[in-house]
């Protein structure tokens, strides 16, 4: 059992039965605090996973693709004046982004972003810093608001250890309006990412065979927080895209698992048990596009 101890601090973890590639970094205090989400509902409680399990909606990283999607949104050139709004200036291998500006396209900045990569024996890693806001009052507008706080470590690929992509976040995700304009249907997203928080560590490993292991705590805005682990959850290839195999924990108001067949069924769904009762939870439109 993977478990994320205490998260008072996110360098602390305990690895029983796990078998992490590398040590946690320290991205502070906790951003995300779990415990209210109602795992009841098979489809919502898919809708979850496809937040945290790799190869469900999003790639391997799931916890540092949402908020980057965000973070190049807002840095397009119909929100931004690249170099300008904001203001990027190099501290050796630093980018740091600096706001507290209006750009031309009408969009308030405040706050700042650092961005920093560098090799440390002979693993190349990314770390981004967010304290982030942008919003706007405008009427034809990409969103009213987007905040960003906290950070993400990143370690790119290393054959050496068998290791496919490792990512630590500690971030809180504030997104009003993003989905609302942009999906027809965005309404469940748009409520999601009203206030999302996600707090944990996330390694794709190729040592036996490609497997996702991950453990940490989301809070989902409107539908509320849970802490989620895996044993591991096994890559089905070419022979089922979107669908691993394995068994993935939540615990919020209760506890819940979903078990994945991968190619065995290859569905889009997952055997969903939650208060004794054990249903289908599948994909829906309705919840992410």
């Amino acid at each position: 059992m993977l478990l994320l101890a205490g998260l008072a601090c996110t360098k602390d973890v305990d690895a029983e039965g796990a078998s992490w590639l590398l040590d946690l970094r320290d991205a502070g205090q906790p951003l995300a605090l779990g415990g209210t989400f109602d795992p009841s509902d098979p489809t919502e409680t898919y809708f979850a996973a496809q937040h945290v399990v790799p190869d469900l909606y999003y790639g391997n990283s799931p916890p540092s693709e949402i908020p980057l999607l965000l973070w190049d949104h807002v840095l397009g050139e119909d929100i931004s004046d690249p170099g300008i709004c904001p203001y990027v200036t190099a501290d050796g291998p630093e980018l740091i982004y600096t706001a507290g500006c209006r750009s031309a396209e009408g969009y308030d900045w405040a706050g700042e972003v650092r961005e920093l990569e560098w090799e440390e024996e002979g693993q190349e890693w990314k770390h981004w810093q967010f304290d982030l806001v942008v919003e706007t009052e405008l009427e034809d507008k990409s969103f009213e608001r987007i905040a960003l706080e906290g950070a993400i470590f990143y370690a790119s690929a290393n054959e050496d250890i068998g290791l496919v992509s490792h990512t630590q976040t500690n971030v809180r995700v504030e997104a009003e309006g993003y989905w609302a304009n942009k999906a027809v249907n965005g309404d469940n997203l748009e409520a999601a990412w009203s206030q999302l928080s996600m707090t944990g560590m996330w390694e794709t490993q190729d040592v036996d065979k490609r497997t996702y292991v991950h453990a940490g705590v989301v809070d989902l805005g409107d539908f509320g927080g849970f802490s989620f682990e895996t044993e591991g959850l096994v890559d089905q290839g070419a022979s089922c895209v979107g669908e691993p195999k394995g068994k993935l924990e939540l615990r919020g108001a209760e506890d819940a698992t979903l078990r994945f067949e991968g190619q065995e069924r290859c569905d889009g769904c997952a055997e969903h048990t939650a208060g004794g009762d054990t249903t289908l939870a599948c994909a829906s439109r309705e919840y992410l596009l």
